[in-house]
């Protein structure tokens, strides 16, 4: 990208019209379809490195859709090292997310379903996101602890994350590496998952995460609305 073209960028995503912040988004979307053959908008004051891994069916929205808990300046950044792929006509990250995709890795993401602000997603081993699955705010998807305690008989574990289809996991989750999420299952906000949950349509919650209850489940086995508003 040529010098002329990166201070245009800084120029409009800095200047104190919404119109030409608008319009940074909007050339950044047309460069990256000229130079990717990719149709991303990336919000002004989103980073995105290796957009020649990302693989969206049809149009990604990266931090440009507002929400009540997002400012205009909060940055958003995308780091895909590995592959990205996202199996949706249309889908959104939140601003203020981190997105990082180690070398060799993968994260996928089904159909339908949107990642809020603020989540933070960590891929060392291979994540997969189900369809129509929503992620809330401020939470943490992270499928590698950093460190080894050695003892004696320990076993070596799938440390890959499989969240199912019609998912909805509220604010302040956490999953960690090897966490397997049935589908239709609801999260309670602030809870903390690790291990194989097979129980589909169930709501659960704590500190670890423990199953509660389960929850009726509308056409196709989708929740409605309704068990979605209690987070």
């Amino acid at each position: 990208m040529s010098l002329y073209v990166k201070i245009l960028f800084w120029h409009l995503a800095n200047s104190k019209k919404a119109s030409d912040r608008s319009l940074s988004t909007f050339v950044r979307s047309i460069m990256i379809k000229l130079f990717y053959k990719k149709t991303i908008f990336p919000h002004y004051n989103a980073s995105l490195l290796g957009i020649q891994n990302i693989f969206s069916k049809k149009t990604l929205h990266v931090g440009t859709v507002a929400h009540e808990l997002s400012h205009r300046n909060d940055s958003t950044l995308l780091d895909i090292r590995g592959r990205m792929f996202i199996d949706s006509e249309f889908y959104h990250i939140g601003r203020g997310c981190r997105i990082d995709v180690a070398e060799n890795t993968e994260l996928k993401i089904g159909k339908g379903g949107f990642i809020n602000p603020f989540t933070n997603i960590i891929v060392r081993n291979g994540v997969t996101i189900g369809n129509d699955t929503y992620i809330s705010w401020n939470c943490q998807i992270l499928d590698e602890d950093y460190h080894e305690v050695s003892y004696d008989g320990r076993t070596e574990k799938d440390k890959k994350i499989e969240i199912g289809n019609h998912v909805w996991m509220g604010t302040g989750v956490s999953i960690y590496q090897g966490t397997k999420i049935a589908d239709g299952c609801v999260v309670a906000a602030n809870s903390v998952v690790r291990g194989i949950s097979k129980r589909k349509t169930a709501s659960s919650a704590g500190i670890p995460q423990k199953s509660s209850k389960k929850i009726s489940a509308g056409n196709n086995g989708k929740q409605t609305r309704h068990h979605y508003s209690v987070l």
